[in-house]
């Protein structure tokens, strides 16, 4: 399968947004918006202005516009997400892995289980990713999502539904 840079990257746009580690204020305005992705050529510049390596060492959030990364969101809260650790070498490429299959909608068993975004978060030795859904009723078994890197095996998915957060 051939794309072209500029082909649009899905029906949607996608952008990517940062947020401090150590941060307590979970507003958007307390977001930074890195920019957004409407052909392949955006996610690719972005990536390349940002380093791939870079990913593994801040909290980053994909998400399918005009979604914001707050997942008590009215177009999130009734969904959740699925989350694995990562180790810290790998985190980065793994997160973009798991981000192109996002915005291809190929990153889950059935194409009806929609996806609004990821999340990668660091920790000492490695990350945790998280794929975020929209329907918690349906689509809520880790062997939901596809491991599509060899870091990633099924048993070590979990998921947790938005609604059982705490604010």
């Amino acid at each position: 399968m051939s794309i072209h840079l500029d082909s649009p990257i899905s029906k949607t746009s996608w952008s990517l947004y940062w947020h401090p580690s150590e941060g307590r204020d979970w507003s958007l305005p307390s977001f930074t918006h890195f920019g957004t992705m409407k052909t392949w050529r955006d996610f690719h510049t972005i990536l390349e202005v940002l380093k791939v390596s870079t990913l593994s060492d801040g909290m980053f959030f994909l998400m399918r516009d005009p979604i914001p990364p707050l997942w008590e969101n009215s177009q999130n809260i009734y969904g959740g997400a699925y989350s694995f650790r990562i180790p810290k070498a790998a985190a980065g490429a793994g997160f973009v892995h798991y981000g192109i299959a996002a915005i291809l909608e190929t990153v889950t068993t059935s194409s009806a289980n929609t996806i609004n975004g990821l999340s990668i978060s660091p920790k000492k030795h490695y990350n945790i990713v998280k794929v975020w859904n929209t329907d918690a009723g349906k689509f809520k078994r880790p062997d939901d999502l596809l491991c599509l890197i060899p870091e990633v095996k099924t048993p070590e998915v979990q998921y947790k539904a938005f609604t059982d957060m705490k604010m």
